[in-house]
Formats: structure tokens, sequence, C-alpha cells
């Protein structure tokens, strides 16, 4: 019913598609909590995710219509033909991180460790590792599964895929209102204040790998639709593929630089 409000013409615009991840994720999260109470946390992945399925299923089909009308499969098209997509589904996911990182910030940490525990855990924050090279190979390892769950799972699924990328702006939502709320006890600081001095560091490691995991599951839905629509035999299907793979390396090499970002750089900052 929701997505009847809008146009996906209108969320393609400028930072739309963030008002409208944020608006559905807060719907999302506060009705799963009033429902299933401590197992909130982990049922809003599925509530947001029904929520914006619609709309990510207008994504997909925007971009296999551009795509299958193009008579050659590049990278440099693919962005040309689908940036605006890209761009609409990365607004999404700020807005879904957005919208944990609120709610969390206006919990109790008592709340927040009984209602997200799974995403608390998912992040350790019941212990970090102390060997830094351990830590790189655990994260990247971690996100390189979602990065190819989210091109399997688009291919078989298509706006499937919008389950795993929920998840991970829930755990990076919950994990950056955990860590203001515990500066702010410490330092005695404005939450406000934290909030946006951490959240400074903490964009370009999140901003590269969402851009990877939205990516991928771009490029899965046009595979999908390249293997239903087209023959196997023609060059135009191996070009997709081939392409395709191409793009997967390159979004593993954001996967890559994302965890680096995260283990090395971001303790710094």
């Amino acid at each position: 019913m929701f997505e009847q409000i809008y146009a996906v013409s209108w969320i393609q615009k400028s930072f739309h598609a963030i008002f409208v991840g944020f608006i559905f994720a807060i719907i999302g999260i506060f009705t799963s909590i009033f429902q299933f109470k401590s197992s909130g946390g982990l049922v809003s992945l599925g509530f947001v995710s029904v929520l914006l399925i619609p709309t990510i299923s207008a994504f997909l089909k925007r971009t296999e219509q551009k795509q299958m009308k193009a008579r050659l499969f590049s990278i440099k098209r693919f962005y040309h033909d689908n940036g605006a997509v890209i761009k609409s589904t990365l607004f999404l996911f700020l807005g879904i991180f957005l919208a944990y990182t609120v709610v969390g910030l206006l919990m109790p940490h008592a709340a927040i460790a009984e209602i997200f525990q799974p995403q608390l855990k998912a992040v350790g924050i019941e212990g970090f590792a102390t060997n830094y090279n351990n830590l790189f190979i655990s994260i990247l390892t971690n996100n390189l599964i979602v990065f190819l769950v989210c091109f399997f799972v688009s291919i078989a699924f298509g706006a499937g895929s919008i389950l795993f990328l929920t998840w991970n702006a829930s755990v990076w939502g919950i994990a950056m209102a955990y860590f203001v709320k515990e500066a702010a006890a410490v330092g005695g600081a404005s939450p406000v204040l934290v909030f946006f001095t951490t959240a400074l560091p903490f964009m370009p490691h999140l901003i590269t790998e969402a851009f990877a995991y939205v990516s991928a599951a771009i490029v899965g839905g046009i595979v999908s639709k390249a293997v239903i629509n087209e023959d196997f035999k023609t060059k135009r299907f191996n070009r997709i593929i081939r392409d395709a793979v191409l793009f997967m390396g390159f979004g593993f090499l954001l996967v890559l630089l994302g965890a680096a970002i995260e283990v090395y750089i971001f303790p710094l900052l």
C-alpha cells in the first residue's frame, strides 16, 4: 500500500530514497518490537524487507529493461544506464541504517542488548579480537559472503536480496548507536555531538561496502534476466556473463577496500 504513495521516478531523485528507507524501516522496527518484543530486532528484518520489496522490484524492472535494450554490456554502460538505480538503492540502504541508529539511540542499553542481540553479536560487541590480521580476515570473509549472497539471491529471487541489505544496515545502525551511547556515557558529552564525530569516520567503509553489495544485487538481476531471455549460445549472452564476472571482480576489490578501512583506518579515526 505504502509504495502507491510515491512514483519510482520520484524516489530516484536526489535524496528521496533516504526518507523512504528511513520511514519504512521505522514502521517495520516498531511493528516487530510491538508484536514480538525481545525477538523484534531479528523479526524487523522481515518486516522492513517486505515493505521495501515492491520498491526494489520496480528498480530491478527498470534496470532489466534498460540493459536488455542495450546492444553491448559493459561496466561503463552498466553505470551509465543503472547509476540512478544504484544510487537510489544505496540511499535506501542509508535510510534503513539511520532508522536503526535512531531507534538504538532512543533505547536504553538493556533494551538494545535484549532486542538487538543478533546485531550486536554480529559485530562482536561481546569481545573484539586483539589480532588485527585475524580480525581483517574475519571481517573480509563475512563481507565477501554477504557480497556473494546478494548476487546469487538476486539471481534467484530478484528483490529478495533486500533482506541481506537490510541485515547489514541494521547491524551497522545498531553498532553505531551502541558505540555512540558508550562514548557519551564515558566522556559525558552530548549523544548528538558524539554521533556526528563518530559517524564521520564510520561512513567511508560503510558506504564502500554498501556500494559493493548494492551493485552485486543489481548485476545479479541483470544476469537473471539474461538467463531467462537470452539464448546461451549467443555472443550477447556470453558478453553479459563475461562482463558480469569482471564487474564482480571489481566489487570484490571494493569489499577488500572496505574491510581494510574498517580494520586499519577506522580505529585511527
